[in-house]
């Protein structure tokens, strides 16, 4: 039997936190969990200034899970706090906005049993609306091309680590070695990092690359699916474009930037633009907010390369 120990950092997630707990409680222990670390919850409060703490000490006395205190903002910290207070043999990562569904953990266990030569496991993520949606959004998040979701149609298997959401997957304990989480530019809500700007975040996809740069295969698991909580301020396509925005710098980041990168990126900002303003004009909506969210992802990268992420 697998042993899994199931790792929620969370900063001021009070709006959504209490629905993921309440999920998290329905979901089953994978067969033959119980004793010896063979389940275990660990929550870390990453110095909240809301209703954060109070909801997982009152889960974690009622479910008998580990709470810890991270009072180093920035979701790293967390995260690598998280590992380090673990006891199970594979490390599943959740999100404070998602709602597992019963047979999540069962679904990565038996994925880790079934393939030992898998170290990183990649889980589906599915929106859950707090309100009903514009169509376009909706319609590119039902294809897991916004919102942090992925593509309904992706089967089992191999999966780029770029593909991984770091709201949901999980990892070997035997394939960590020392790698842990960015705590420097990809470190989300960490404090400012002085020249260097805002971190980026992209700490997940820093993370699962650095396991694949190391022969970890990461393979991806349709039954491990989580609804993403989408919030009524989420659905505007200014926040949209300003989240693919620190995308684009995450990932200029983790890609190692250089003047190269931002040539690229530079020279498809426009080509998106225009791509965006055809669509749009033959009335497609979620094209033309796809393409302009391309365009917005380029800008990140572009910025993020030449002008330390000041957009």
């Amino acid at each position: 039997m697998t042993g899994c120990s199931i790792i929620i950092p969370s900063r001021n997630g009070a709006d959504t936190l209490g629905a993921a707990l309440a999920a998290l409680a329905q979901v089953e222990r994978p067969e033959g969990a119980g004793g010896n670390g063979a389940w275990d919850i660990v929550l870390i409060d990453n110095a909240s200034s809301d209703a954060t703490p109070d909801i997982m000490r009152r889960f974690a006395t009622a479910h008998g899970a580990q709470f810890l205190s991270e009072p180093r903002p920035g979701k790293s910290h967390a995260l690598n706090r998280g590992i380090a207070a673990a006891r199970g043999d594979l490390l599943i990562f959740m999100d404070d906005d998602v709602l597992p569904v019963p047979r999540w953990a069962q679904a990565y266990v038996e994925a880790a049993e079934s393939s030992p030569h898998v170290g990183v496991f990649a889980g589906a993520v599915r929106p859950h609306w707090s309100a009903p949606p514009p169509e376009w959004l909706e319609t590119l998040a039902q294809a897991g091309r916004a919102c942090g979701c992925t593509d309904p149609c992706r089967h089992a298997g191999p999966v780029d680590p770029v593909d991984v959401k770091g709201g949901n997957f999980a990892v070997r304990r035997s394939a960590l070695g020392d790698v842990r989480f960015d705590t420097g530019a990809t470190n989300f809500g960490a404090d400012n990092l002085g020249a260097g700007g805002a971190p980026t975040g992209g700490e997940d996809s820093q993370f699962v690359r650095a396991l694949a740069q190391r022969g970890q295969a990461v393979h991806f698991v349709p039954q491990a699916i989580v609804a993403h909580i989408v919030g009524a301020e989420e659905m505007t396509l200014r926040h949209q474009l300003s989240r693919f925005v620190r995308i684009g710098r995450g990932a200029a980041v983790v890609d190692g930037g250089g003047l190269r990168g931002a040539a690229l990126a530079g020279a498809k900002v426009p080509v998106f633009g225009a791509r965006s303003a055809m669509r749009y004009a033959r009335a497609d909506r979620a094209g033309a907010a796809m393409a302009l969210a391309q365009a917005a992802m380029n800008l990140g990268r572009l910025s993020q390369s030449v002008g330390k992420g000041r957009v």
